[in-house]
């Protein structure tokens, strides 16, 4: 949810193969990444399949009906924008992440593929709230 905090900045080390900075080349090319990531310091250890997200005061909701960091696989996604790759660093602002965060994977934000038409989308009243 980093456009909640869009001025949050951030960067990523490759570290990956021999020549670290060759899996991110072209990757300058697009404005936003999606950046896949391990809810690694996540203090609550136990899972609950309802919770109480802050907009619903009180109420509950399925865990897979909100954006909770309490899930049974602890895996985030975050849109990011992309200002820039020098060598094997990606340079990132709108970062919901926190420093030492393990990184699973970097992929291109492609609008045709990463998003759907609004009228098609449904969200829940309590969401736009």
């Amino acid at each position: 949810q980093g456009s909640v905090a869009p001025t949050s900045r951030g960067r990523i080390a490759c570290n990956f193969g021999t020549n670290p900075s060759h899996p991110l080349s072209g990757l300058e090319e697009f404005s936003h990444v999606w950046v896949v990531w391990v809810f690694h310091d996540n203090g609550n250890k136990t899972l609950k399949a309802y919770v109480h997200p802050p907009r619903l005061d009180g109420s509950r909701k399925g865990l897979f009906a909100t954006r909770t960091p309490h899930r049974p696989n602890p895996i985030g996604l975050s849109l990011c924008r992309l200002d820039s790759v020098e060598g094997n660093v990606v340079h990132l602002s709108g970062v919901d992440i926190i420093q030492g965060t393990p990184i699973l994977d970097i992929k291109p934000y492609i609008p045709y593929c990463d998003s759907e038409e609004p009228s098609t989308v449904r969200i829940p009243d309590w969401i736009m709230s």
